[in-house]
């Protein structure tokens, strides 16, 4: 529009605190939205794996710190330690910071304090997972060779059952999945025998792998479900009051504020590369990931999703609600609007970018997405 005479409820009649107000509420909903659903799944509570290491890699940033195998993470730059991405937030936050990050560890019921030097720490932006560039190889469930489910229209869906336990592939006697593993790598897609114990009675079974391309990698499976063996004290339930999951969820959201105003920072800096920036692809792509993982997974990555989106519009480029922030703020200063001309201008300007950032961004998610 523009002409303020049409209506007295037209936006632009509005006194400029009022408009400044109705341009903040679109991130504001988003900041909700997440608050909202993190205090859901902390009330009703979730699975989660305990932050316990397994072993640390020599050399590395965490073994030059002093951590050592069993230790279990009590917190993180003051942040508590309740499961993995408690750790994990708050280090990505301090990458590569002069300063070392404080860490309390708990081993054989000893708390040691302990210093995380980052300024070194180099995350690439294709890595599997954050915690190896760091040394760190986290405590897992030992996954056993029996059934836990069968995958429909694999080998094991026509052949094996539930809770059937391999005891031995071609005569070679098995304990773990990893030694199942690497025997159906080295035999290839030659059929297999395996001696399987199914309800207090030995059977043989004999059955061809399937060749199936894993991250570009071609691996022989039979195709089932392992189950797993759980270390005392690696498996924890997580579940806060009503009150407290409010609490924790604010928390959380501003974790994920406060990452992004660093990881913007540090873009600007050139100490990230735009590498490690996430576009429509990844979304995508994590997005379906998520949803296999189970739906506190999936709703977990949609509020991080939402508080990202919120803080993105926040931010002063024409074209975004913080860029007409930017206008009305301008306005209550000079007492008058910046020219309607100029204001067009800026916001050509500012939705140019903003595309030319898209399509680097995609760029790079495709590039990712390929090479694994």
């Amino acid at each position: 529009p523009t002409s303020k005479k049409h209506h007295s409820n037209n936006y632009l009649n509005k006194p400029v605190w009022q408009r400044m107000l109705i341009v903040l509420a679109g991130p504001f909903i988003n900041f909700i939205l997440t608050i909202v659903i993190f205090t859901f799944i902390y009330a009703i509570g979730f699975s989660s794996i305990t932050p316990i290491i397994h072993s640390v890699i020599k050399p590395s940033i965490a073994h030059r710190a002093g951590l050592r195998p069993q230790d279990r993470f009590i917190s993180v730059d003051n942040v508590n330690s309740v499961e993995w991405p408690d750790v994990i937030l708050p280090l990505i936050i301090h990458y590569q910071d002069p300063s070392p990050v404080k860490v309390v560890v708990q081993n054989k019921g000893q708390l040691r304090t302990l210093y995380l030097p980052l300024a070194n720490w180099v995350l690439s932006p294709d890595a599997s997972n954050v915690l190896f560039t760091l040394g760190l190889v986290p405590l897992t469930p030992t996954p056993l060779p029996i059934i836990r489910d069968t995958i429909p229209t694999s080998p094991a869906a026509a052949l094996l059952k539930k809770k059937d336990k391999i005891m031995s592939i071609n005569n070679t006697r098995i304990s773990n999945m990893h030694q199942l593993q690497r025997i159906l790598q080295l035999n290839g897609e030659k059929t297999v025998h395996l001696r399987v114990k199914r309800h207090n009675q030995t059977v043989t079974v004999a059955i061809k792998p399937q060749a199936t391309d894993v991250n570009g990698h071609t691996r022989f499976l039979l195709g089932f479900i392992p189950t797993l063996r759980w270390p005392k004290g690696l498996k924890n339930h997580v579940k806060f009051h009503f009150l407290s999951a409010i609490k924790q969820a604010c928390h959380k959201l501003f974790l994920i504020l406060t990452l992004n105003v660093v990881s913007l920072y540090k873009l600007l800096a050139g100490i990230l590369n735009l590498k490690y920036v996430g576009g429509p692809v990844a979304i995508f792509i994590m997005g379906g990931k998520s949803l296999k993982l189970g739906i506190v997974t999936y709703c977990s990555f949609i509020a991080t999703i939402s508080a990202a989106i919120g803080f993105l519009n926040c931010l002063p480029i024409p074209g975004l609600d913080g860029g007409h922030f930017l206008f009305q703020l301008i306005e209550l200063i000079r007492k008058k609007p910046l020219a309607l001309k100029t204001q067009i201008q800026a916001i050509k300007a500012g939705i140019i970018m903003l595309i030319l950032l898209i399509l680097i961004i995609t760029y790079h998610d495709i590039v990712r997405a390929l090479s694994t």
